[in-house]
């Protein structure tokens, strides 16, 4: 609704362009994007090449699968850690937007770190789905289950 009405005033009435439209779109996409990672770790929705691994024995498979999901979590547990350092940085600065409504940018900057935060809890699940259930990778009906859909 917002960016339908920002888009409006900006074209048809830009006397009264609200400065901060914009501003909080962005702030709900970014968040909309780092909320919603969590739950593509954990369905196995991020890109990958599983045309070259369904080529493979079953047991290169799930040995793929531990290292590809280790790999995952490495990669959540350094960008957890430097997001909260730029929050932490932002903070201190006092860093706001640019728009009349002055929203503090550590905010914007906190969506990394905690859908880092949401990442990280995915590929642990999906490891210890992994470790535990050595027949069978966690699926988005596995997930379905651990979450109680």
């Amino acid at each position: 609704m917002l960016l339908c009405a920002v888009v409006i005033t900006r074209y048809f009435f830009p006397h009264a362009f609200p400065d901060w439209g914009t501003e909080v779109i962005i702030y709900l996409t970014v968040w909309a994007l780092f909320l919603s990672i969590g739950e593509l770790a954990l369905n196995a929705g991020h890109v990958n090449a599983d045309f070259v691994v369904a080529q493979l024995s079953t047991k290169k498979q799930r040995t793929l699968g531990i290292l590809a999901t280790l790999m995952g979590l490495t990669f959540s547990v350094l960008f957890f850690y430097q997001g909260y350092a730029v929050v932490e940085f932002a903070h201190m600065l006092g860093e706001e937007g640019d728009s009349t409504l002055r929203l503090p940018k550590w905010i914007y900057y906190l969506a990394l770190p905690t859908g880092m935060a949401l990442q990280c809890i995915a590929y642990l699940t999906r490891l210890w789905c992994e470790l535990v259930n050595s027949n069978q990778l966690p699926s988005a009906s596995h997930s379905d289950e651990l979450l109680g859909d």
